[in-house]
């Protein structure tokens, strides 16, 4: 819940938005929480330094979500989630502004039991 910067930073920063879809499957006799969300990373690098920076964070960013989905996992206060197969990353150099940006998005589903 914060603003969205105006592209005065000084250095580099990221915007995350978790966008949720459904809540709840209803189900005999009472409603099952399923959480879907979208999950959309975007990465704002400095430009004029090449795609090393980028590729790098990407890579990070893939790996820890992707790490989300390795089993056997405990639920953890009932909670147990996965992600989606991740679309991206996509990197586009910014026209009148001194950023790079690496963006991805990806599914993401919890059922709570």
């Amino acid at each position: 819940n914060q603003l969205v910067p105006d592209g005065d930073a000084t250095s580099e920063y990221a915007l995350v938005r978790l966008n949720f879809g459904t809540t709840a499957e209803i189900a005999i006799g009472c409603a099952l929480e399923d959480l879907r969300a979208s999950l959309i990373v975007e990465v704002y690098l400095e430009k004029g330094y090449g795609p090393a920076r980028a590729q790098n964070v990407a890579d990070d960013v893939m790996t820890a979500l992707y790490a989300l989905n390795e089993r056997p996992k405990q639920r953890v206060d009932g909670v147990l989630g996965r992600v989606d197969p991740i679309t991206g990353p996509a990197f586009t150099p910014l026209v009148d502004q001194p950023y790079f940006v690496v963006s991805m998005s990806c599914g993401v589903v919890a059922s709570v039991a």
